[in-house]
C-alpha cells in the first residue's frame, strides 16, 4: 500500500537533492532552508500542502542535509516570517 502524494515525495527528493547540488556549486554555501526551495519553484505544489512536512526528514535521512542549531525568517510571504530551521547540505551524499 502506498500513501498518498508519495510519488511526490520521491520526486521532490530528486529535485532537492538537485537543489542542494547546484546551490553547493554556485554560490559555494553549505547552508539551505526548505523554504528556500520550496520558493524557488523546483518542485510543483503536493497534492496536499502537509506533504512539504515530511521532505526534511527523508532528505536527512538520505544524507543530503544535517540539522544545524540554526533559524532564519522564512521568505515566502505566505509563511509570514516565521522562523525555519537551516540545514547544512552533506556535499559527500549529493
Amino acid at each position: 500500500m502506498t500513501r498518498t502524494g508519495s510519488g511526490w515525495l520521491d520526486m521532490a527528493l530528486a529535485k532537492f537533492k538537485s537543489f542542494c547540488t547546484l546551490r553547493y556549486i554556485e554560490s559555494a554555501t553549505s547552508a539551505v532552508t526548505f523554504d528556500q526551495f520550496r520558493a524557488s519553484q523546483e518542485c510543483p505544489e503536493p497534492p496536499h500542502h502537509n506533504a512539504w512536512g515530511a521532505l526534511p526528514k527523508l532528505a536527512c535521512k538520505a544524507g543530503y542535509v544535517a540539522a544545524t542549531d540554526e533559524y532564519a525568517k522564512a521568505s515566502r510571504p505566505e509563511s509570514h516570517a516565521r522562523r525555519v530551521r537551516v540545514w547544512a547540505i552533506q556535499p559527500e551524499a549529493l
